[in-house]
């Protein structure tokens, strides 16, 4: 199966504010034949971050995080939130790899994806 690859982009138009939805994509090997072109195409897993950042503190390719003036400014609890739901799809996307031997498709990954990351919240409330 294909090797995951993912990344964090900005939305194209900013908020009310000047700020721009942080999106992440997930690109997995998962794909779906068109009969119309007679050709597949490779849906990509899209979730919102539902964080906002102005454009100036965001460090693009490779990094895709915040930069360090976000950081002194506001802390680092965005670029770890980005960690998180790159890991959580990362693990998502192994468990269903290793429990059905199949790429899920996107729908699917983002339902197990959110079931997790709302159990993770969960157990953090307990803690905290």
């Amino acid at each position: 199966m294909k090797q995951p690859t993912h990344n964090f982009n900005l939305e194209f138009r900013p908020n009310s504010s000047g700020k721009k939805l942080i999106y992440f994509y997930f690109n997995y090997g998962y794909k779906e034949f068109n009969p119309s072109t007679k050709k597949y195409v490779y849906p990509e897993l899209k979730i919102s971050s539902q964080w906002t950042i102005d454009e100036v503190y965001w460090n693009g390719r490779p990094i895709y995080r915040a930069n360090k003036t976000y950081v002194r400014k506001f802390g680092k609890d965005l670029n770890n939130v980005l960690d998180k739901i790159e890991e959580t799809a990362y693990n998502q996307l192994s468990l269903y790899r290793n429990e059905y031997g199949t790429n899920p498709n996107p729908k699917d990954l983002k339902k197990e994806f959110l079931r997790s990351s709302i159990e993770f919240q969960n157990k953090a409330k307990k803690y905290y």
